[in-house]
């Protein structure tokens, strides 16, 4: 099983549209795929998992199809959410923070004790444009070459 996803950063009540690909060549009977998204949460040596939303995918039950590829969009829960964050730092004593989203797919096939589970970390963002929700934007763009060096230094003495 694999998944893809067009972005990786997502605002509350957002529409995620992913990819799912399951090679299935002994043809076993998938029951459903159940999708969630997680939070997790360390702060120092604490940690938590929340699950924030969860439903089963309904275009992929109770088939053993040998090839399954199918697009689904689910829309992300509309509440307040704190957003990804990482935080190192503290006066006195220094502490840590990470706070950090993540879709589970878990696959519950029929006949195998075991499912079959993918992670995807995702961006929860608080509002549009507060991070850079496209990958493309997470390098900058110039129009101009930065100054050279020389040109920089040259008023320093």
């Amino acid at each position: 099983m694999k998944g893809f996803i067009s972005k990786t950063c997502f605002i509350p009540g957002e529409s995620i549209e992913f990819t799912i690909e399951i090679d299935n060549p002994r043809e076993f009977r998938i029951k459903h795929i159940d999708l969630s998204i997680f939070q997790s949460l360390e702060i120092a040596t604490n940690s938590k998992q929340m699950n924030i939303f969860q439903t089963i995918l309904p275009s992929i039950q109770d088939t053993n199809g040998r090839q399954i590829k199918e697009t689904i969009s689910v829309t992300a829960p509309a509440v307040s959410l704190p957003p990804s964050c990482q935080f190192q730092g503290g006066s006195e004593e220094p502490v840590s923070i990470l706070n950090r989203y993540f879709i589970k797919l878990a696959a519950d096939v029929e006949g195998i004790s075991m499912n079959f589970d993918i992670e995807i970390p995702i961006i929860i963002a608080t509002e549009p444009g507060s991070c850079a929700c496209q990958s493309s934007a997470l390098i900058p763009q110039y129009d101009e070459p930065p100054p050279s060096y020389d040109s920089v230094v040259k008023h320093i003495k």
